[in-house]
């Protein structure tokens, strides 16, 4: 998702490049060309909130991804500190497959 913003960001640059450049040769008329770089600020925008959003859940999904990994680092503590019923679903996880 971040790659694909990122190139259509590029991909809008670029139209906005071109259209520049043809308003400096004279070769269009300004009005349809400033009506399109309007356009493309506004895609480009767009795209610019949509990639921080991204950039942002990536963010959070890293953050809880370690925190989770911080999680077995003292299981003791961790069993000690949670209520009864996540104590009972921990022993039931281990204990399901125990066959006597």
């Amino acid at each position: 998702m971040k790659s694909a913003l990122a190139s259509e960001q590029r991909k809008l640059e670029d139209q906005e490049e071109r259209l520049i450049e043809l308003v400096a040769d004279g070769a269009v008329a300004t009005l349809n060309l400033r009506e399109k770089l309007n356009q493309i600020a506004l895609q480009k925008g767009a795209v610019a909130e949509k990639l921080e959003r991204t950039l942002a859940s990536l963010d959070a999904g890293v953050k809880r991804a370690h925190a989770q990994l911080d999680l077995p680092q003292d299981p003791a503590h961790l069993y000690r500190m949670s209520p009864g019923n996540v104590r009972r679903d921990v022993l039931c996880g281990l204990f399901r497959k125990l066959t006597i």
